[in-house]
């Protein structure tokens, strides 16, 4: 008799993202990046493998740095996660 296979599925992770200078970087613990600009709240679930991963995130932190500064650092790196067909992504950035 075969074994109960365990699915993978519901699933969920959260932590953090930060943009530094040299681009978008995972640290869910502290002490974060000093050399950040940015950091973002990271909240993925997804109930079933048939089921888009849903991605909330949120601002949390933002530096004094210069709005300018700020908007060329987005643009050179994106997003901390990139668009894909398999992810409904919700952008919070009330702070």
């Amino acid at each position: 008799m075969n074994a109960a296979v365990k699915s993978a599925y519901p699933k969920s992770e959260s932590g953090y993202f930060h943009l530094t200078p040299d681009g978008w970087m995972r640290k869910d613990d502290k002490p974060f990046p000093e050399n950040r600009l940015e950091t973002w709240r990271y909240d993925m679930e997804c109930a079933t493998d048939a089921d888009k991963e849903q991605v909330r995130l949120a601002r949390v932190w933002v530096s004094d740095t210069p709005s300018a500064q700020l908007d060329a650092t987005r643009k050179r790196f994106g997003d901390a996660i990139p668009p894909a067909h398999d992810k409904h992504i919700v952008i919070d950035c009330r702070q």
